[in-house]
């Protein structure tokens, strides 16, 4: 966020169609190597797309 100038709270983090509440962890979502978070910003014309490379 700070690397783009992004507001951190401008930003929804979604797994598996799901907002993702930032205490939850990697295991507490039952993610695995591989799997995406998407980062979400309403206020702007872009998308990033997080990789876990592992938990």
């Amino acid at each position: 966020c700070d690397h783009h100038s992004v507001d951190f709270n401008a930003i929804d983090f979604v797994f598996n169609e799901h907002r993702v509440p930032a205490e939850q962890s990697p295991d507490e979502m039952q993610m695995e190597d591989g799997d995406e978070i998407d980062a979400i910003l309403y206020d702007q014309s872009r998308r990033i797309v997080l990789k876990v490379a592992g938990q």
